[in-house]
């Protein structure tokens, strides 16, 4: 009876043991599954920095097109006040032309 019951005993350990090592082997990753876990994240990583050159390239031709339109707005601006001391001059003379009359 004693050696039925150690025979038990034995090959329950036995069984949890290998249950134990059945469990842990499911767990650790490998280096196939790694690397398809890992694969397709380097392609989205590379397409999202390529993403990000073109970005960078379009902001940088869009900063040239800026400096254009703030240099012609300049010259506008430098046009408008020409314009607006010649108008107030006009109207200075328009008014002198009235008190004389």
């Amino acid at each position: 009876m004693k050696r039925n019951a150690l025979f038990g005993a034995r090959n329950l350990t036995i069984a949890s043991g290998l249950i134990a090592i059945l469990m842990a082997q499911s767990c650790v990753a490998t280096r196939d599954w790694v690397r398809e876990q890992v694969d397709p994240l380097a392609g989205r990583v590379a397409q999202t920095e390529t993403r990000l050159d073109q970005t960078d390239g379009r902001i940088g031709g869009l900063d040239g097109r800026i400096s254009g339109v703030e240099g012609k707005l300049g010259q506008f601006e430098g046009r408008l006040g020409q314009l607006d001391a010649k108008t107030e001059k006009a109207l200075s003379g328009l008014a002198s032309l009235r008190l004389e009359r």
